[in-house]
């Protein structure tokens, strides 16, 4: 049975904390109901869900925006990349790396066509890679909906790197959504494992081609590895002990 959107009291916001006045009226203002219309779970803990709906269609979706996602009535909610839409504007895709009890790993891993969510943007986040041979991408988990994000015709002649705790599920699931030239490198507590990414970034020539997402920890030991850049693409979607980044 497909359980309905409640709508969430007036005094919370998406974070938890209750909110004042203003913060009462930004989340009538803003969140709007979205339907889901399609479930496909990939190998491993990946879910990839399509949303549609009014609010979906009244939105001009674009590469790199990044959207909320709000799930039950406490507004407990989470900031996802969208990576795919149709050109009638009808639907919109996101993926779900499901680990731990979280909300939104509970969500994804129940969820069903017909079930609902709250939508929260879109909102610019960050300026997706280039086509072209000598642009790199670095990620993990949580960054094949970037890798994605501007079609996969644009991921042609780029070099994708992510790091992964299950190295063999993540390929399946990279191989699942075309991604399977992808380089997958097992991860180590000690963050020894990026010197093996040493040598890629040495190719990347032009800073503004390199774009590191996912893991803090991880963006900030590759920045030391190559020397610190303002021109490099950054986005951190997570770091131990933090529920989430935006």
């Amino acid at each position: 049975m497909n359980a309905p959107f409640l709508m969430p009291p007036r005094d919370f916001n998406a974070s938890g904390r209750r909110p004042g006045l203003i913060g009462r009226s930004l989340v009538r203002k803003v969140m709007q109901a979205a339907e889901v219309a399609r479930v496909e779970r990939l190998s491993g803990p990946f879910v990839i869900v399509d949303l549609c709906g009014p609010a979906v269609r009244a939105t001009r979706w674009s590469a790199g925006q990044r959207a909320s996602l709000i799930f039950d009535q406490s507004l407990a909610g989470r900031t996802y990349t969208p990576f795919g839409w149709d050109q009638e504007g009808e639907r919109v895709r996101f993926m779900f790396h499901v680990h731990g009890k979280g909300v939104a790993s509970e969500w994804a891993w129940q969820v069903g066509k017909g079930d609902a969510c709250g939508l929260v943007g879109p909102a610019a986040s960050i300026e997706t890679p280039r086509a072209g041979t000598g642009d790199m991408l670095f990620g993990d988990e949580t960054s094949i909906a970037t890798a994605l994000s501007g079609g996969l015709d644009r991921t042609q002649g780029r070099q994708c790197v992510f790091e992964a705790t299950d190295v063999s599920l993540l390929r399946q699931a990279l191989s699942e959504v075309g991604l399977q030239q992808a380089q997958v490198i097992a991860r180590r507590p000690d963050l020894s494992h990026l010197d093996e990414v040493r040598s890629a970034l040495a190719g990347v020539g032009d800073s503004s081609n390199l774009t590191l997402t996912g893991n803090a920890r991880s963006i900030q030991r590759l920045h030391q590895l190559r020397g610190p850049s303002f021109a490099v693409r950054t986005k951190a979607y997570w770091s131990p002990g933090k529920s989430g980044l935006t």
